[in-house]
């Protein structure tokens, strides 16, 4: 189901640096020391999405990598791209 805008606000305030894209995604960029890290950190992202089968948009710039979750059948955010953005904090912290 859809979360309202206030919902989304209220989920946000448990991770920081994630941003609100007009409600319809959730956003955050990460910045590594170098490529290759940022590269390592896609590789453990993509594997996860495929696990669970929520497939992020993902930016690679340099060494700076941006995730932006949306649930696409469903039009917006919902639970699963929180879940997710989670799950992607943890591999962050494993590889930055």
């Amino acid at each position: 189901m859809i979360m309202s805008a206030e919902e989304i606000q209220n989920e946000l305030s448990n991770l920081p640096n994630w941003n609100n894209d007009e409600d319809r995604a959730i956003v955050r960029e990460y910045k590594f020391s170098n490529y290759l890290d940022g590269i390592e950190f896609v590789k453990e992202v993509a594997a996860h999405a495929e696990n669970v089968q929520h497939h992020p948009k993902i930016t690679v710039d340099h060494t700076n990598v941006t995730i932006s979750f949306t649930t696409v059948d469903q039009g917006g955010v919902t639970e699963k791209d929180f879940n997710a953005a989670k799950e992607v904090e943890r591999l962050a912290e494993d590889v930055q």
